[in-house]
């Protein structure tokens, strides 16, 4: 459920990142170039995410990616001007692409039987369908910030979950010390 929410965020925020621009009176060009710019910091995000990733559990890089995340949504809100719009869509999307890979840590540590680790892709891309939908029942054409109250919402469900996970593992690993690196 925390994959399939965490999706339904990265989606359901993207989806409307066109709008949520154009509610700040940025010039389509510039529209473009912010989600440009978030898909580009997507890949950058993901290419730390591997530097780091035999070094960083899962739950810090959710921690720091949450927060991340909670700082968009407030500044976006705002509806800031274009320059301070497209560094905060490129702060959404290196955050994106640094946190999916370490999905696979939080599915591995909550079913170490690794089963769950299969569908993962499925539960992806079930969440970045339903993130859109969910977000476009608080979204009206004059209005987009109602889908950041929505995604918003998916991100918190998601981040009490994996933390509820990462506690109950914590409590019945020896000495509460295992880390995702150590299923491996």
């Amino acid at each position: 459920m925390a994959v399939f929410l965490t999706y339904a965020f990265f989606i359901g925020f993207f989806a409307y990142l066109p709008q949520l621009a154009g509610q700040t009176k940025m010039a389509p060009g510039a529209v473009g170039g912010a989600v440009s710019l978030s898909l580009a910091s997507s890949i950058l995000g993901s290419g730390v995410a591997a530097l780091v990733a035999k070094r960083l559990s899962y739950y810090p890089a959710c921690l720091v990616s949450v927060a991340a995340f909670a700082v968009v949504l407030v500044w976006i809100w705002k509806l800031p001007a274009a320059p301070v719009f497209m560094g905060l869509a490129s702060l959404h999307g290196f955050f994106w692409g640094f946190f999916m890979p370490f999905q696979m840590p939080l599915v591995i540590e909550s079913d170490p039987t690794r089963r769950a680790a299969a569908l993962v892709p499925t539960v992806q891309a079930l969440g970045a369908a339903a993130g859109p939908v969910l977000c476009s029942l608080w979204v009206t054409e004059a209005e987009a910030r109602g889908g950041l109250l929505a995604a918003g919402g998916c991100l918190a469900l998601a981040l009490l979950i994996v933390t509820v996970l990462h506690v109950q593992r914590l409590s019945t690993s020896p000495l509460g010390l295992m880390s995702s690196s150590d299923l491996s």
